[in-house]
């Protein structure tokens, strides 16, 4: 089993088309209407993805989410067992993307939990909200944004933060 906070051995897990081995399949091509990238990041699983998730595109988003549930599962981390799926990059979505994040979100169950990323205001983010997904998964506009992330703010209870 191994630790996906040790930042200092993501390099190593990486594999030439950027995604971290162990998370499921990664693509950088620019040319594809969909890049997927995977890497792991304070006990938790990333899938970001940038380009457009249509019909065309959701089975290899759905791919490399099955793959990071499944790492984390097998992890089982002190910061739990959650997907986050950056849709940060993604500029449009329609309804095949949508229902794959529905289905995720309900097959993974017992498994991991499924967070979202989206941009502010976008296409995605529009999508989400109008169908109710953030009713059910967390949903936010950056990491820090979501339930369970590690806070970046200072502990009053910390001696040295007092002085």
């Amino acid at each position: 089993m191994r630790d996906m906070d040790d930042d200092s051995t993501d390099a190593a897990r990486r594999t030439d088309t950027g995604d971290a081995v162990g998370l499921g399949p990664g693509n950088e091509d620019e040319d594809l209407p969909l890049r997927v990238r995977t890497y792991g990041r304070a006990g938790r699983a990333f899938v970001e993805a940038a380009g457009d998730v249509d019909l065309d595109t959701a089975g290899r988003l759905r791919d490399a989410l099955t793959g990071a549930c499944e790492a984390v599962s097998a992890a089982d981390t002190p910061a739990g067992r959650t997907v986050v799926v950056d849709l940060r990059g993604v500029e449009f979505m329609d309804s095949a993307g949508m229902a794959l994040l529905v289905r995720v979100s309900t097959e993974f169950l017992g498994r991991c939990t499924v967070a979202l990323i989206v941009a502010e205001n976008s296409q995605p983010a529009y999508v989400v909200g109008l169908c109710g997904l953030d009713r059910f998964v967390p949903v936010g506009h950056s990491p820090e944004e979501l339930p369970g992330e590690p806070s970046t703010a200072a502990d009053p209870a910390d001696p040295a933060e007092r002085e």
